[in-house]
């Protein structure tokens, strides 16, 4: 049988580790530690932004032809794509949870007990400095504790009498609190970001967001949905001198093919149905589509050689006679998805491709960005109604076409670009999560600063039928100078005045500190 003086076994290993894990996330320094690193991060986070548009997979499909170069690789593999929702970013935030949830597990016990219970005066407490005497005859503990009731002090009553069946020797204490959820601001402050984290980390994991571009009139599904978006309109307002002042969408939204709701989006301002949120997120030119283009020609009667066969009608090579001068220019508007005569011309005019940066691919024409690098636009030529050609037209290259369209010399003019509306579509889960914190915080805030915890102690003795009161007041402050009216009321809080002048002193000031010492 082993001894009860046998050394008991420690600890396994992994107990003590997680002990040790739990003192370290449960340290206040670690936390703030985990708060500036998660701070540095969210900086760099915003930079990535707002200075490199282009990362990820966008990086890829941007720079393909430059994937080898060390910058694109860097922009292709390492910098994330969205850098609030990579993993670092959301271990950061877990492990800043776990560190406030060990903080506030900690502190939570004692906290709670000092903030709901009322318990009587610790050792020694009247002997203290601080304490405040004085004697009175008056019915002392029935009026203190009805004086504490009304200004919203909790009670805790507990007497005793040295010498059973008299009066002589009786104490009663009174122990005082008021207040004391204001103990509680800083824990419920912790649950509440508490609660903010773990919502950005369900957002982070678990919600989605998506970028739909519509033109005018166009509409766009919302993937995994019955959800679509028809756009209205789409309108930049700028202010008098030239500047964007504001961007804003006309839509409608469909839900199972039937409208249910439509709505002005702006930004800041936008329209939500079912957990969905559709943000007025940016604007673009649209790439493949244009408003309409002006088509340059010239007004004067080209000279004319016979075709055999038919000297009426002009010769046709395989490409225009674009940037020539002109005798007499005109411009002919062309806009989208209309054909139009051109003056001085049997032909009419139509516009069949646009690419706002042109470049010859595997499959012939391809969209290479989506910036205006290379503006082509492929023009369709129609006698009555056959086509008779196409060909490609070049803003940066108007001595050059390409294709089969008639020889009829023309220019680019300006080219009406339409708008396109960048409609985010995002889903946010950790919303309930991150309100909840909000009111938590706020709850907890309201609590730290808008109250005080206060707690009062007061022992009275019975002799000679009189009370000895000893009162203490721990942190409280004196009273304004100007609201004194004696000497000794200078060095006790304002509670501490009204109830020595409530118990009526008997014919003696009150002083403070251990018996026998005078204020």
């Amino acid at each position: 049988m082993p001894s009860p003086n046998a050394a008991q076994p420690g600890p396994g290993p992994l107990r003590r580790l997680l002990a040790d894990l739990y003192e370290l996330l449960g340290n206040t320094g670690f936390a703030i530690a985990i708060l500036i690193v998660l701070a540095a991060a969210s900086i760099a986070g915003i930079v990535l932004v707002d200075q490199i548009p282009v990362r990820g997979e966008a990086a890829r499909a941007a720079y393909a032809e430059r994937l080898h170069e060390p910058l694109v690789w860097l922009l292709v593999n390492v910098v994330p794509d969205r850098p609030f929702r990579c993993p670092g970013y959301q271990a950061l935030l877990a492990l800043l949870s776990l560190s406030l949830l060990a903080c506030t597990i900690k502190r939570w016990r004692r906290t709670w007990r000092l903030a709901l219970r009322i318990g009587p005066a610790p050792d020694a407490v009247f002997d203290g400095a601080e304490t405040v005497r004085w004697r009175t005859r008056s019915d002392a503990p029935d009026l203190a504790a009805g004086y504490l009731r009304r200004r919203l002090f909790r009670l805790h009553r507990q007497e005793s009498i040295a010498a059973p069946g008299g009066s002589e020797g009786r104490e009663i204490q009174l122990a005082a609190s008021r207040f004391g959820l204001a103990r509680l601001g800083p824990v419920f402050t912790h649950m509440g970001f508490l609660l903010l984290v773990v919502g950005a980390i369900v957002m982070g994991i678990s919600g989605s967001s998506r970028m739909l571009w519509l033109r005018p009139g166009a509409t766009a599904g919302v993937p995994g949905t019955d959800l679509a978006l028809h756009l209205e309109d789409f309108r930049i307002e700028t202010t008098p001198s030239g500047r964007v002042s504001a961007y804003v969408s006309t839509a409608t939204l469909r839900e199972g093919g039937r409208d249910v709701r439509s709505a002005r989006i702006e930004v800041n301002k936008p329209l939500r149905h079912r957990g969905y949120s559709f943000y007025q997120n940016s604007y673009r030119q649209n790439p493949t589509r244009l408003a309409a283009i002006d088509i340059v020609t010239d007004a004067a009667p080209a000279a004319a050689r016979a075709t055999p066969g038919d000297p009426a009608r002009p010769a046709v090579g395989p490409h225009g006679r674009a940037g020539q001068a002109f005798e007499t220019p005109v411009t002919t508007r062309v806009p989208w998805g209309e054909r139009v005569a051109l003056p001085n011309s049997p032909f009419a005019v139509e516009i069949d491709t646009f690419l706002i940066d042109f470049v010859v691919g595997e499959r012939g024409p391809e969209l290479a960005s989506l910036e205006p690098r290379n503006p082509a636009v492929l023009l369709g030529f129609y006698e009555g109604e056959r086509l008779v050609g196409r060909s490609w037209y070049f803003v940066h290259h108007p001595g050059m076409a390409v294709g089969t369209a008639p020889e009829v010399p023309l220019l680019l003019g300006h080219l009406q670009a339409e708008m396109m509306a960048g409609i985010e579509v995002a889903t946010h889960p950790g919303s309930a999560w991150i309100w909840a914190g909000f009111i938590v915080m706020s709850l907890g805030t309201l609590l730290a600063f808008a109250l005080r915890h206060e707690r009062v102690w007061l022992r009275l003795r019975r002799r000679d039928d009189a009370w000895d009161v000893a009162l203490h007041h721990p942190g409280a402050l004196p009273p304004a100078p100007e609201r004194a009216t004696a000497g000794w009321e200078r060095e006790v809080s304002g509670l501490a005045a009204r109830l020595v002048r409530l118990l009526e002193p008997d014919g003696r000031p009150p002083v403070r500190g251990p018996e026998g010492r005078s204020a």
